[in-house]
């Protein structure tokens, strides 16, 4: 199928104005908050959301991984020198919940 003459493209889709090109994304927000007679809405967030927000930032940072302690046990591995108490290794799994 061949469609002809569809005339001129659509244009203006998926463009922003010139005057918004050239102002950061701070002030084009604040431009879009203000209103015509000077009112400026506001936002606010709460203590326990920054105490969250802190929190959460302060977990990424952290981690649960033992380098020290991987690195031990790799040498021995390399070296021959790990063992396994399969035994030990027995009653740890039988204790799990999910395993009884």
């Amino acid at each position: 199928m061949k469609i002809e003459n569809i005339g001129t493209p659509v244009s203006g889709i998926g463009q922003t104005s010139k005057a918004n090109k050239s102002k950061g994304f701070k002030e084009v927000l604040s431009d879009a908050l203000s209103i015509s007679n000077g009112n400026v809405d506001k936002a606010s967030v709460s203590e326990n959301a920054q105490t969250m927000a802190k929190a959460l930032e302060n977990l990424n940072g952290s981690s649960d991984i033992r380098e020290s302690q991987i690195e031990m046990i790799r040498s021995q591995i390399l070296n021959g020198n790990y063992h396994i108490d399969y035994e030990e290794l027995a009653k740890k799994l039988s204790s799990l919940t999910w395993f009884s």
